[in-house]
């Protein structure tokens, strides 16, 4: 039993000190520690475009800039963004959204599936420097059953929509002075099309210079005549920048090498496509890989061939 001297102290202690039962938090890891500590502030300007009519089958459609901004205390890599279509047009006119930068395709295109207009797109290997802004663009490709007189425009919600390796995320939206309408309207004769058909190699992929990797026709339907003006090719195989250098088009210009899996060849001049005309385009380049290495190139998406329906003569 305790004494009388026993039972006062203890009876102080339980009066001025209260024991926590409640655990500490886990120690945080190092790469968590780097992962907070090396990310910037991210500061995002949202532009929208002036809106205008859009012919059904359009591809390549503006629909949002975004300027993004890393504080000078860290880079900042994004990982996905959330956008939310409005206007009274029907979901489905649209067929694909897509984000793109610095002319290249940094996220996967995606279909509208919602009928609240909310879409995720995740963002491939995209990151802002320290001190730096880049700007990304919402593009889409419109069906080409599209509702005539149906409306578009998309938003960015606000800095919940947008997931970042960042210290935090501050939204702006910009608009003009004289606010314009925003929407993008489906009016006029639907584009017209072009299809890519796959050929068969006729030789083997073997090291050395000016090698085939891809042979591919591109016909235009009966609709509308095309100018083409850059196409994105992706390597769905194993080989990287180090294994392919120097790849071009039949009037393209040349790459030094893939950037991460893939490769956008520009042609200037434009090279045109009339109607229901076809041309042989043929993927070369310098092989420096080893027998391990896997070549598979495709046209991954339609918004990969860039090009702009020609309604006139086309020389």
């Amino acid at each position: 039993m305790l004494n009388m001297t026993e039972t006062l102290l203890l009876a102080l202690f339980l009066r001025y000190f209260t024991i926590d039962s409640t655990p500490p938090p886990p120690t945080p890891t190092y790469r968590e520690l780097r992962k907070t500590e090396g990310a910037g502030a991210l500061s995002v300007e949202v532009v929208p475009v002036t809106g205008g009519t859009i012919p059904p089958g359009a591809s390549r459609v503006k629909m949002l800039d975004i300027n993004m901004t890393a504080s000078c205390s860290g880079e900042v890599s994004i990982k996905s963004i959330k956008l939310v279509r409005r206007g009274p047009g029907d979901y489905r006119d649209i067929s694909r959204v897509y984000i793109v930068a610095d002319n290249r395709r940094i996220s996967p295109a995606m279909p509208m599936s919602r009928r609240d207009g909310s879409i995720m797109l995740r963002v491939n290997s995209f990151s802002i420097p320290r001190c730096e802004t880049k700007t990304i663009t919402v593009l889409v490709d419109f069906s080409g059953t599209a509702s005539v007189v149906g409306e578009h425009r998309f938003v960015l919600p606000g800095a919940t929509s947008i997931v970042a390796a960042a210290s935090s995320i501050n939204v702006r939206q910009i608009r003009d002075t004289i606010r314009q309408e925003e929407n993008r309207t489906v009016a006029g004769e639907q584009y017209g099309e072009i299809s890519v058909t796959y050929l068969p190699l006729t030789t083997r992929i073997t090291y050395g210079h000016r090698r085939t990797f891809l042979r591919f026709s591109l016909k235009a339907d009966g609709l509308d005549d095309h100018r083409i003006n850059a196409i994105t090719l992706t390597n769905r195989g194993t080989a990287n920048k180090l294994d392919l250098q120097s790849l071009y088009l039949p009037g393209s210009n040349v790459a030094a090498s893939l950037e991460g899996d893939k490769v956008r060849l520009e042609f200037k001049p434009p090279i045109s496509l009339k109607k229901n005309q076809s041309r042989l385009m043929i993927l070369r380049g310098d092989v420096r890989a080893s027998r391990r290495r896997t070549i598979d190139f495709i046209i991954e998406e339609p918004g990969d061939i860039e090009s702009e329906v020609v309604r006139g003569r086309v020389r």
